[in-house]
């Protein structure tokens, strides 16, 4: 009898054994599944492994694939959901970044760049246009992922970061004169967003060689890029290219962080891109006044306009589109929206889309990354090509991938807890 006891009691302890077992495998099998479906991209991108996807671009106007590929400069509006990000290709081979679009976004950039621009590993210029979350929530992990080059440089808003008892490194640096306008009267900015992307850039300009960070100021035209494609010392060549700044005017705007956003102008090849972040009415009110007053030498007409506040109403107003339009006879001009699909602030506006109609954009040519997903244009001989991107998943199947390697590690978890007689637990 002491005899089937015992074995009884073995039994049903193989049996307890048993069921651990496959307790404990049925969780790694379910945090593997939910690895490779959700997370398998930037698993890979974190341990350096395979890229999933192949991008092409697509859809294109203005000319054909060929062209395209020639284009010395091309801009890419990324489609980052309710945001804005863009990547700009410049013709000296150098590299932008304007803003990073929300936290929320980051894999969404990083993983286009893994696809779209894999030989890109840092940007020569950053611009981070203001300190609202949905275009620097993501940047400081952009730019850790792809550092500011040696000489580059970082544009950041005229705004004190005030997060809980933070310093702002400008003011360590260069007291209160570091920025221009009246802070007694202005409470900065206490997100802590913000606060990342401000460290992270007085910590690449300590760290990297000759790297400048700029409080944006468009009095000041040192902090406008100029390409000298040639070098003959002119930067105002066909083949040359230029960023100018043109405001914000106004050094202090309370209570706004979207008017800190600069007002700015990229030209290459007889074309104008224009980018305003966020800024509204009257911020562009400002700027139509000093170009109106002569204070402000703005010259041709743009052939490009990125809408400020993702086409929200108090952006894109006629004083801007007066100014950098030149007249209402604009159906080659290209109206590109950042924002998200189904977005809770209804942008873009009707409003705007209407107001861009009366001043002859057609609405071929008001492009949406909500609707169209990433857009990029490209400058080629002087004609704006431009398309959609499309990226392929691929089914090959890649050693050097997480799928495969973490099945892997599962399939050993299996063999060693079923298999292999003296693996044991003890209950």
């Amino acid at each position: 009898m002491a005899v089937n006891k015992n074995s009884k009691a073995a039994a049903e302890r193989r049996k307890k054994i048993l069921r651990v077992k496959i307790v404990i495998f049925a969780v790694i099998l379910l945090a593997y599944g939910v690895s490779v479906i959700f997370f398998r991209n930037q698993i890979d991108r974190a341990l350096n492994l395979a890229r999933y996807g192949t991008a092409d671009i697509a859809n294109i106007k203005g000319g054909n694939k060929e062209g395209f590929a020639a284009g010395k400069l091309k801009v890419h509006y990324v489609d980052v959901g309710q945001g804005d990000a863009a990547v700009i290709e410049l013709p000296d081979d150098k590299t932008m970044v304007i803003d990073g679009g929300p936290a929320k976004a980051k894999e969404q950039f990083l993983t286009y760049m893994a696809d779209t621009l894999p030989e890109i590993d840092g940007f020569d210029y950053v611009i981070l246009t203001h300190s609202d979350e949905d275009h620097c929530g993501g940047l400081d992990e952009i730019i850790k992922k792809f550092p500011v080059r040696e000489g580059g440089r970082i544009y950041r808003p005229n705004q004190l970061s005030t997060y809980k008892g933070f310093t702002d490194p400008a003011l360590s640096l260069t007291g209160i004169e570091g920025f221009w306008g009246n802070y007694g009267q202005n409470a900065g900015q206490a997100s802590l967003n913000y606060k990342q992307f401000i460290e992270l850039a007085y910590k690449q300009q300590a760290e990297i060689k000759n790297v400048a960070v700029y409080v944006t100021d468009a009095r000041n035209p040192d902090i406008d890029i100029s390409g000298d494609m040639n070098g003959d010392g002119d930067a105002d060549d066909y083949e040359d290219y230029k960023l100018t700044f043109y405001g914000p005017e106004q050094a202090a705007w309370k209570g706004n962080n979207n008017n800190y956003s600069p007002i700015f102008s990229l030209d290459y090849q007889g074309r104008r891109f224009m980018f305003t972040g966020d800024a509204e009415k009257e911020c562009e009110k400002l700027f139509a006044d000093a170009v109106q007053s002569g204070g402000i030498d703005f010259g041709k007409k743009a052939d490009v306009i990125n809408l400020g506040h993702h086409g929200s109403e108090t952006s894109t107003s006629k004083e801007y589109l007066n100014t950098v339009l030149q007249g209402k006879d604009n159906p080659t001009v290209l109206a590109v929206i950042s924002c998200g699909a189904n977005n809770s602030y209804g942008h873009p506006h009707q409003s705007t889309i209407d107001r861009l109609i009366d001043y002859g954009i057609t609405e071929e040519h008001i492009l949406r990354t909500d609707k169209a997903g990433t857009i990029v244009i490209a400058v080629s001989g002087g004609d704006l090509i431009y398309g959609t991107v499309v990226v392929s998943q691929s089914d090959e199947i890649k050693l050097l991938s997480w799928t495969v390697i973490g099945g892997a590690i599962v399939l050993v978890i299996f063999v060693l807890l079923f298999l292999v007689k003296k693996v044991n637990i003890k209950i």
